[in-house]
Formats: C-alpha cells, structure tokens, sequence
C-alpha cells in the first residue's frame, strides 16, 4: 500500500466523527483565546496598579481607579475558569473520539481475519496479528489523544501569540520569530532521523509478542527439551534491539526540547534586554512589556509540544501503517450469484482435482473420488501424503488449482463459505475449547440451542457421565490452556459439539490418536453414533478404526495408490495390508 493509499484509508476511518472534531477544534479555539487573552488583561492590571501609585513631595499618593481593577480582576478570573472547563470537556470529546475509533478498529481487525484464507494466516505468526490488535490500535489512541488535540491546540496558540506580540512591539516580535525557522530544522531533522527506530520499534514489539506467545503455549516442551536458554537467548536478542532502537529514537527525540529551550531562553534573554530599554525610552508602558514576556513564555510552550509531538507522530505512522497492513490483507474470494442448497444430501464429488502450496510442487495430483451421501471415507497414509491438504481443499481452506469439487453436483465454489461451514461439522486430533463453561464449549456454533438439546448431545457422544462427576456439572469453566479436563475427555466435549451441529457431512481427523485405549473405546462409539445416516471423511492412523468404512484410501504424494474395502485392500497385499500388519505384529 502507498503512502497515499494509507492516509486515505485513515481519513475515511476519522471522517465519521467530523462532527466530534468540530466540537473538539471549537473547544480548542475557545480555550487557546482563553489563553491568548489572559495576558493582555494581566498587563493591563499592571498598568491600571502603577498608574494608580505617583509621588507628590515625595509622599506616596494612591489614587486607584478600583472600579476598572476589580472588573479586569473578575473577567480574568473568569476567563480562567471557562479555559478549565474548556479543556475539560475538549480532552472528554477527544478522548471518546478516540476510543471509538481503537474500538471500531479492532471490530474491523475481527472481521478481516473472519474473512482472511487460511492460507495467509498459515503463514503469519500469531503474535504479529495480536500485536497489531492490541499494542499498535493502542498506539495510534495514545497518538490520537496526545497529539491531534494538543497540535491543533498549539497550533492555534502559536498563531494568537504571534499576533499578540506584534500587536505591542513588531520589532520585538523579530525576536522569537527568527528562533521560528531554526527550532523548525531542527524538529524536522530529528523526526526523520528517528523514524525508523520508533518504525522498528513496532515490529520488534510484534516479534516478541509472537515468542512470548509460543513459549506459553509450548511450556511443557521448552521444560523437557531443558530449552529455556535458548528460549531465553532469543527473546533476549530481540528485547535487545528493541531496547537499542527504543533509547536510539527516545534519545533523538528527547534532543528537541533541550535545544528549543535553549534556543527559547536565548530568544527570551534578548527580548527582556530590548524591551527594558524600550520602556526606558517610553516607547512601551511596564505593563505592555509584562505581556509581551508573558506571550514569549506561552510562545516556547507550543512551540516545544509541537517539536515533542514528533515522537508520537512517528510511532502513530509506524502503528497505523502495520493496521492497515493487515486490513489491506487478501480476503478469501467468492464468485457472483451464489448458490443455496435449501437441503444437502452429502454427495461429494472431486474431478481431476489438483493443487500445490507452492507453485511447481504438486501435493494433489489428478484427484478423481465419488463419494455417495452416507458413505464413510477413510484416508491413510504416511505424513506429507497429502490427506489433510484433502481436507483443506474439501473445506476450501485452500482454492484448488485445477478440477471441480462438488456438493450434491454443484461446484462448490459457487457455494458460499457461510453455507459450506453450515454443512460441515469437524473432529479434529487438535481440540479446540475455549475459556467458558462446558456448556457454552458445546453449544459453540449453536447459540439457540436449550439446555436439554446440549445435554442430550452429550449423552449421544458419552460424555453426560464424566460432566456430571464435575464439580459444576455443565457450568464447570474450562481454564484458558483446558488443562483442568482430560485430553478424551476434550475429544469427547468436541464430538458432542459435532453432535449438536447435526451436519451431514463430518471430518474426522485423527480423532482418537492421544488417548488410553479406554477412552478410545468411548470416542469410538461416540464416533459411530455420530457418523450413521451422515457422509464422513476420516483421517486415522490407528486402521483399526477404520475397518468398516465404505472406502479406504492409501495416499502417497498426493497420489491415491490404493483404494477399496478393508478386506479387498488386506487381500491385495501391498501398501495398506503392510500398514495395517506393522500396526498388529507385536499382538
């Protein structure tokens, strides 16, 4: 995406809340008048006290006007009440308007990786996409919050100043004016100069995320394999760099506001000097030089937030460009017109089907499989045969590159994903339960569903026992890593999911490869319940599972070499026979 592109993209994201910043920038204007005026009412306080004090024979006369003191008196402390409550609700507008949007962008975050291929997330990292989510959406709202606002605020200042000053004095004027261009070059020297440590800051904080990420989900592994130095020796290498390009682009935006004090207080020095000689002279009156140095100190305040926003500017470019990387990420593509099937049989069809994850490395070759609704198809093979990128291609996780798949003689790309994932239920070896209540885990997919439906498929897939031995029951919560129930008893909560769905058609992958040969029996037979009158795809290893599937095929490199009935393969005596006679030859 270019330049262009991107802060396009980030103007429409604000657009909608142009009203919101209208209110903001008024709130501003409001506020930095505020601010303008109170010196220019100071000075004349001093200049109405003076006035009112002279010497007649050396006697001290008092001859105060307090009807026009007390009335400046009273409009300046009231323009400082209306400033507090000004920035009050400038910084509570602001701060909604931003929260808004970290919020509406994380909404579109979810969505996009709803629509995301599986593909591309095969190959991204976790960690960088929770990264994006959380660490640079905060970014950019700390960026919004901190730096729209109070730019524009000092912008607005910077310019009432400026014209508060030349109003007492043009040629004092000249002298913060000048300080104008070089305090300028030297911001925008240091903005480039640090952009790309606070760009790789973002990256690096992505990195760890992912590290960090796997180190906790891979704990037990790290432990065994004594890899906790390694595991340490890496994250400390890019904690590392993070740190170096952290302090190299902190300690280069830190400069900006020791040599703009500097070149502030020198600035500040010679306008004192001029401006005394100036009301010696009478050319200005004691009070007038008061708010013209009042103005000079507001003058460098602006001036030196708006060289420190630099630090957030950069860090919000480097947040939004990863944001909106990922939201320009390809989405999965389906054609017009789309297909509804009002009701599936479960006929499967593959024609000359093939695919490849890298162009020139076939996986899938000629495919040809008829599959009957109500057929049980098993799929054997040794690792990197190919049978789970069948699946894949079956799920259209992956677009095939040649041939036609087709559900009850429809070309399932003309079949919308929404309606592929409503035919479809999977048991897979990895399980997959989320932080939430046995109850809530079942019924995932299924929201309006009643408690006696969950419990009835819990029954169908022999888990109601186990549950109820729980100490919650069906309200018991499954902890964050499920850790609190048994890797069966997992497979079982997954199949009674299944169970709910009622699909007609399910994918079985490796379902019963983890577990005791007790629990196994159970999956089993949850299994065989929840396969009758249905169409299934079952990947297995253990082929004593598999004996009475309807077909059987032997994959090698993305080849089918073999397929028919359990006893017509063991009578053939090749492939599948030494497979299943390996498995048996120590009974």
């Amino acid at each position: 995406m270019n330049k262009k592109s991107k802060y396009q993209y980030l103007f429409l994201l604000l657009k909608p809340y142009k009203k919101s910043f209208l209110i903001t920038l008024m709130l501003i204007v409001i506020g930095a008048v505020g601010v303008i005026v109170g010196p220019k009412i100071f000075g004349e306080i001093t200049t109405l006290i003076i006035q009112g004090f002279s010497f007649n024979n050396n006697q001290l006369v008092v001859n105060l006007d307090y009807a026009a003191l007390y009335s400046k008196i009273l409009f300046l402390t009231g323009v400082y009440i209306l400033i507090t409550i000004v920035n009050y609700f400038r910084d509570y507008v602001m701060g909604k308007v931003a929260s808004s949007i970290a919020y509406e962008l994380r909404v579109k975050i979810d969505q996009k990786i709803n629509k995301m291929p599986i593909a591309y997330l095969d190959t991204t990292k976790d960690g960088d996409i929770i990264s994006t989510v959380i660490n640079d959406v905060n970014t950019l709202f700390e960026g919004l919050t901190e730096s729209l606002a109070q730019g524009f605020y000092s912008i607005i200042l910077v310019i009432g100043i400026l014209s508060m000053m030349l109003s007492i004095s043009v040629p004092l004027t000249l002298i913060p004016v000048l300080s104008i261009p070089v305090i300028v070059v030297i911001g925008m020297t240091i903005m480039r100069l640090s952009k790309k440590y606070f760009t790789s800051q973002q990256t690096q904080i992505a990195e760890l995320n992912v590290q960090v990420e796997e180190l906790l989900a891979n704990f037990t592994t790290v432990q065994s394999y004594n890899g906790q130095a390694q595991s340490l020796a890496m994250f400390k290498k890019v904690n590392d760099e993070l740190v170096k390009n952290a302090q190299k682009g902190n300690f280069l935006s830190g400069m900006l506001f020791p040599l703009t004090a500097f070149i502030n207080n020198i600035a500040y020095v010679l306008a004192v000097i001029f401006g005394s000689r100036k009301v010696i002279s009478n050319a200005l009156n004691i009070g007038e030089l008061q708010s013209f140095i009042q103005y000079m100190q507001q003058f460098t305040g602006p001036l030196q937030q708006i060289s420190q926003l630099g630090q957030y500017v950069q860090s919000c470019v480097a947040a939004s460009e990863r944001i909106v990387k990922l939201l320009d990420a390809p989405e999965m593509q389906e054609r017009d017109n789309l297909i509804t099937l009002p009701e599936v049989a479960g006929n499967v069809t593959f024609e000359n089907v093939n695919f490849s994850y890298v162009s020139e490395t076939p996986v899938i070759k000629n495919f040809s499989l008829d599959v009957k609704a109500g057929s049980t198809v098993a799929i054997v093979g040794a690792t990197g045969a190919g049978k789970t990128t069948l699946i894949n291609l079956l799920m259209r996780f992956y677009e095939i590159n040649d041939g036609v798949i087709k559900l009850d003689g429809v070309d399932m790309r003309d079949i919308s994903y929404e309606a592929i994932s409503s035919t479809f239920s999977m048991v897979l070896q990895d399980t997959w339960l989320f932080n939430g209540s046995i109850k809530d885990n079942i019924a995932y997919g299924n929201q309006f569903t009643s408690d006696a439906e969950i419990e009835m498929a819990a029954k169908f897939a022999n888990a109601d026992h186990f549950i109820r031995t729980l100490p919650q029951g069906y309200d018991t919560v499954i902890n964050e890593d499920s850790s609190n129930i048994s890797q069966g008893q997992k497979q079982l909560l997954t199949i009674a999911r299944a169970f709910l769905g009622n699909k007609k058609i399910l994918i079985l992958d490796e379902a019963t490869s983890s577990v005791d040969t007790r629990t196994e029996k159970l999956i089993q037979e949850a299994m065989n319940k929840l396969m009758y009158g249905r169409t299934a795809f079952i990947i297995a290893h253990r082929l004593s599972t598999i004996k009475n599937a309807d077909i059987i095929l032997v994959m090698d490199k993305g080849n089918v070499v073999e397929k028919g009935t359990h006893e017509e393969l063991l009578q053939l005596n090749k492939v599948y026979a030494s497979l299943y006679q390996s498995q048996f030859e120590n009974i």
